[in-house]
């Protein structure tokens, strides 16, 4: 089956692809041909197993795919997610200690208010409000900027970026631009910073680079990490929570009239259960087996490539029972959600994210309880994208 790289409908190629079990062939963007876990219980098997791995250079089609194919710029990339064993765990040290719960928790302040700059401004606009544009995405991208120290000029350029790459769709030569422009913007970044030092993740990278722990080309890519995993999945992760909340009234009513006692956080089950129901992330490039393996009954070659669909495993219903289509913020997993990764590659910057989400929600629907979906608006659309699974916008009226 041929993936749609346009990502119209994640969910319903979902249910078509789940014809073939656990674990299905499908062809990528340029008839690339690759294998996609779909079960849960198979796919935290894979995102373990020691033969299947994130080194691109395993890949046996590594050599043959052009520098402009549309998923390039999330498969060659030089730190932690391309990497194995010593190698991922001495790129990932930085950012482990960059946002560990301590720095995560100091973030807590200025999250709330960034949270409520942005509903300022969102409230002053006449009319309705399209909260992707003012709050979704602007509120990570300030708060990789202040972790980063990344100047406010600069961030709207590389949120641009970030939407670029992770497009599906994308035409060759923007593919080859946005390449070069990611690397110029983040290579500039590190001067600024090396002639002004701060205290931020940046002038910590560089600091890695001149121990000799990390090359230039590494602490290029490990910025570059930060941005993308921050951002775009912390934008979606709003943006479907916020829409999902609208559209589900009754899950709604109880998060705003449970008591959030410190004993019981509404919210907190709400980023879960968004987490698991429509996982930003959709389907994960890639990994790749380093010989024969066999998962579920289903034997992959040595050398193929093995996508990890963090959407289907998050309703798989041998694991969230036969309601898994069901949104429903009281829902317990009856295991660990898959939403940031399992294993080695678990997302470290998850507890930045889940603080976001909280914050943002719990002041958004607090401060506008009338808040709804603005129906004269052109409808929200899916993004182009295979490994997002979000929407372009979210208009909504807020009184």
């Amino acid at each position: 089956m041929r993936l749609d790289p346009a990502a119209p409908d994640h969910h319903g190629e979902i249910r078509r692809l789940r014809a073939h079990g656990p674990i299905a062939p499908v062809l990528l963007p340029g008839d690339v041909p690759a294998w996609i876990v779909l079960g849960d219980d198979t796919l935290r098997l894979a995102l373990t197993h020691p033969h299947v791995v994130k080194d691109y250079r395993a890949w046996n089609r590594w050599g043959t795919i052009p520098a402009d194919w549309p998923l390039i710029g999330m498969v060659k990339v030089d730190n932690a997610v391309t990497a194995d064993g010593p190698e991922h765990a001495r790129l990932r040290a930085p950012l482990r200690t960059a946002l560990n719960p301590r720095r995560v928790l100091a973030l807590e302040a200025h999250v709330h208010t960034l949270t409520d700059r942005f509903l300022d401004r969102a409230a002053a606009l006449p009319g309705p409000v399209d909260l992707r544009a003012h709050l979704a995405a602007p509120l990570p991208l300030a708060v990789l900027g202040h972790l980063l120290g990344i100047p406010d000029g600069e961030l709207e350029d590389l949120s641009r970026l970030v939407r670029s790459i992770f497009t599906s769709t994308a035409a060759p030569d923007e593919v080859v631009a946005t390449q070069q422009a990611i690397t110029r913007r983040l290579e500039d970044l590190v001067a600024v910073r090396r002639a002004h030092p701060g205290d931020d993740l940046t002038t910590d990278l560089i600091a890695h680079h001149d121990r000799g722990d990390l090359t230039g080309e590494e602490l290029v890519g490990t910025l570059w990490l930060a941005i993308a995993a921050g951002y775009e999945t912390t934008t979606g992760l709003l943006v479907n929570a916020v829409h999902t909340l609208l559209t589900h009234t009754d899950q709604r009513a109880l998060a705003t009239r449970t008591p959030d006692d410190g004993d019981t956080d509404p919210w907190a089950d709400v980023v879960n259960e968004t987490l698991r129901w429509n996982s930003p992330v959709g389907h994960f490039l890639m990994r790749y087996t380093t010989r024969e393996v066999t998962l579920a009954g289903t034997t992959i070659p040595a050398g193929d490539a093995v996508i990890a669909s963090y959407t289907a495993a998050g309703r798989d219903r041998s694991v969230h029972g036969e309601d898994a289509d069901r949104f429903d913020i009281t829902r317990r997993p009856a295991a660990g959600l898959l939403s940031f990764g399992h294993g080695p590659h678990f997302c470290p910057g998850a507890p930045l994210a889940r603080l976001q989400a909280r914050i943002c929600l719990r002041t958004l629907f607090t401060r506008f309880p009338h808040l709804a979906l603005d129906t004269t608006a052109r409808p929200p659309r899916p993004v182009p994208s295979l490994v997002a699974n979000t929407l372009d916008s979210l208009p909504v009226r807020l009184h």
